[in-house]
């Protein structure tokens, strides 16, 4: 029974530490283009810093409503990489947002 307790809780703790390293790596990928969009400097993109650079089809405001996964009113480089990620915007080597 310990044995099995004990193999549990090591899966898990892998499964953690790969999850936090896919999501590193992803924030990563994401630091050109959310710096550049991140005009005050405090690693945080909020509603007017996102509608400076964004160039879709629908709205800006929608669009970083549903990207703001903890409804902060801000967006973290972890959002935005995610974000970047459901809009097919990964590995592109910009942000997929309008060129300054």
């Amino acid at each position: 029974m310990r044995i099995r307790l004990y193999s549990v809780i090591l899966a898990a703790l892998v499964a953690m530490a790969l999850m936090f390293a896919g999501i590193a790596i992803a924030g990563e990928g994401a630091d050109e283009s959310f710096r550049s969009m991140d005009v005050n400097g405090d690693q945080m993109l909020d509603p007017n810093e996102f509608a400076q650079g964004y160039e879709g089809t629908s709205d800006a405001q929608a669009e970083f409503d549903a990207a703001d996964e903890d409804m902060s009113g801000t967006m973290d480089a972890t959002e935005w990489a995610k974000y970047q990620k459901a809009h097919g915007m990964e590995g592109q080597g910009g942000s997929g947002m309008k060129s300054e």
